[in-house]
């Protein structure tokens, strides 16, 4: 797998002229400075228009629970190396004390250009003429947890109200089950989820699956989702609202386009240094009331 002073010198000008009472040379007054040139006015930041879904407060069992495939993984894929210390178990209970609006979709290709002024995605007209990947329905992708951040600084200074974040990883997964207990979120995989690089291999358009019973699309498959924590291991206690920040890894969730079935659990967790990117990983937002 592959996370801007204008000086103005001023120029004293000096005249010579002849009185007609006295032979004598007078000086004249400096001429007036030139006046200084306004600073251009900032562009203002546009608004991207995202829609979301009001997630309830709760509790749920999160990690992985009741399915022998629990923190098994393919043995075929080159992100394997990348899985080999990563854990979905203990499964713990968990409070989510406090509602939260997140988005419907993934944050779309037209809406990183919108405030970010270009498209760092693989799939792209620009790149394949030949295919339809029109921006404002495919996830913006290849973009690393870093470059996110950049990005809710640019989102969060529209100063709209809302303070925009990354879901934790909690917060997430509570969402993504949507009072789910098992390893999918819908009747069946290929209702809600593009993987194993069904229909190409490439992003799909978004919302073209099912959705979990909250409304959301693609919390399966199609893209990785970064979410805010660093990776831990799970501990068996129950907490309320857990997040982490210590940690040389930032954490994905969801699954992509391009891996097997085997990878595909709701509850399953990919961690990468936050500088790393990739064409499958991409993101949703979180907005509440500043």
């Amino acid at each position: 797998m592959t996370r801007p002073t204008l000086k103005f010198g001023l120029a004293i000008l000096f005249l010579a002229a002849l009185t007609c009472s006295v032979s004598a040379v007078q000086q004249a007054p400096p001429a007036a400075a030139p006046a200084r040139a306004a600073a251009p006015a900032a562009t203002p930041l546009t608004p991207i228009k995202v829609e979301y879904v009001k997630i309830p407060a709760g509790e749920f069992m999160m990690g992985c629970s009741n399915d022998p495939m629990c923190d098994m993984h393919d043995p075929m894929s080159p992100l394997k190396n990348f899985f080999a210390d990563l854990r979905e178990t203990p499964p713990h209970m968990v409070k989510i004390t406090k509602p939260f609006e997140i988005g419907k979709y993934n944050v779309t290709q037209e809406q990183w250009v919108t405030l970010m002024g270009s498209n760092p995605s693989e799939f792209t007209v620009a790149k394949y003429p030949t295919k339809n990947y029109a921006p404002g329905n495919y996830p913006v992708e290849n973009i690393s947890w870093n470059q996110i951040q950049d990005f809710l600084t640019k989102i969060n200074a529209t100063n709209d109200g809302f303070k925009y974040r990354l879901p934790t990883e909690a917060e997430w997964e509570y969402a993504a089950r949507a009072g789910k207990t098992g390893s999918i979120v819908g009747d069946s995989l290929d209702a809600v989820a593009w993987y194993d690089q069904k229909g190409g291999a490439s992003t799909k358009p978004l919302g073209t699956k099912a959705p979990n019973a909250w409304g959301l699309y693609d919390v399966q498959g199609n893209v990785w989702q970064w979410v805010q924590d660093a990776y831990s291991d799970y501990k068996k206690n129950a907490v309320s609202d857990p997040k982490n920040e210590k940690g040389d890894k930032r954490v994905l969730r969801g699954g992509a386009w391009d891996l097997a079935a085997i990878e595909m659990r709701v509850s399953n967790r990919f961690a990468i240094p936050p500088n790393f990117k990739n064409n499958s990983a991409g993101f949703r937002l979180v907005r509440e009331p500043k």
